[in-house]
């Protein structure tokens, strides 16, 4: 096996990730693939001449691992590491360099530490200015090595089998500070997972930092993610605490939003389904068929109207609006979103940002056979 080409780096290096959240979501697609159910995303920041910087991003997961040939093959070039695997139908991942290049899209330096259930732990580093440098593109044998005291205690317990790609040499991140990273990854994370995050996967975000004597601590308690549904059918997401806020004023929407609101962290669907506009549907391609299901969803008359004849303008019609902005038509693939936008030839014209626009949604779901 080998690596890329040095003369590829730089290209690789500008592969088209959006930012770090897409990036990170990359190594989230693999853990899932390898049947994590939770995923742990640690940010490590410390000061440099007097200004804070991420010195580290840590991404854990409690999957099965891999064995040597593939902890070695995770690197290497249009690899894929899936091959055989038994969720081949519900597998995310599909054309192999994912890991390769969400890293170098984000650093220079990282590393893999991966282990099946009693077995040894392997270790694969990747160091972008020795690659560079180099003239043999083949990747050397991957041996055995402990995961370091530091990575043990920042991930407080190590998983019977499972993967921790560690990234270092920060230079391209979205945002200079962990806690706007968390908040990002927390937005994205939180939609593209929903169905995910609402069934059985975890993902925890925690940060830390590197005090003047070397050593590091956590701060803060972990913040686990939460679904966000562009839907609004989903009980329990993120919008429930807005709910619960804006449903203890005394405002004259707040008696409208104490139906939906139970708790801080429990919620009644804000939207409701439409029945004319949903279904299962089925076609055929080499005599195989492929099933497929649309969704359309509009937000309940009591959040359209609550008391008030423009239901948009409060705390709840925003997070509408902001779910607009991202678009109003999403895909779905294997309950991993794919891609979301406007889909319209004109959509300048299209959408005027009306309130009207931003109280319906449509959904495409489809598994990942249909690729």
């Amino acid at each position: 096996p080998n690596y890329f080409q040095p003369k590829n780096y730089a290209a690789r290096r500008k592969s088209g990730y959006k930012g770090t959240e897409y990036a990170v979501a990359e190594l989230v697609d693999n853990s899932i693939d390898a049947f994590a159910t939770e995923v742990k995303i640690i940010f490590i920041e410390a000061k440099k001449e007097g200004n804070d910087f991420i010195e580290k991003i840590i991404i854990s997961d409690n999957g099965i691992g891999m064995d040597q040939k593939t902890t070695t093959m995770c690197l290497a070039f249009g690899s894929d590491t899936d091959a055989g695997k038994k969720n081949e139908k519900g597998r995310i991942g599909k054309f192999g360099e994912g890991l390769s290049n969400a890293s170098l899209s984000q650093c220079t330096k990282f590393q893999v530490y991966s282990w099946e259930k009693d077995k040894p732990t392997y270790y694969h580093p990747f160091d972008l200015e020795e690659r560079m440098n180099a003239i043999d593109v083949s990747i050397p044998n991957i041996g055995e090595k402990d995961i370091p005291n530091l990575i043990k205690g920042v991930i407080e317990e190590i998983n019977p089998s499972g993967t921790i790609v560690i990234w270092e040499d920060l230079d391209q991140l979205s945002y200079r500070r962990s806690s706007t990273n968390i908040q990002h990854l927390q937005e994205l994370l939180g939609r593209i997972y929903r169905y995910k995050l609402n069934d059985s996967l975890k993902i925890i975000f925690q940060s830390w930092v590197r005090q003047r004597d070397g050593q590091i601590r956590k701060e803060g308690s972990n913040v686990i993610a939460k679904p966000m549904d562009p839907l609004f059918l989903m009980e329990n997401t993120v919008i429930s605490k807005d709910l619960a806020k804006e449903a203890s004023k005394d405002l004259t929407e707040s008696e409208y939003y104490k139906r939906f609101s139970i708790s801080p962290t429990k919620s009644y669907p804000t939207s409701e389904r439409l029945e004319d506009h949903c279904g299962k549907y089925k076609f055929v391609y080499n005599n195989v068929e492929y099933p497929y299901e649309i969704i359309t969803s509009i937000a309940q008359l009591d959040i359209q109207k609550p008391g008030i004849k423009a239901g948009g303008t409060t705390a709840i019609g925003r997070k509408y609006r902001n779910k607009e902005a991202e678009g109003n038509i999403y895909f779905v693939r294997g309950d991993r979103e794919l891609d979301c936008g406007k889909f319209s030839r004109n959509s300048d014209s299209f959408y005027t940002y009306s309130e009207p626009h931003r109280w319906w949604t449509i959904e495409i779901k489809f598994d990942a056979l249909m690729d």
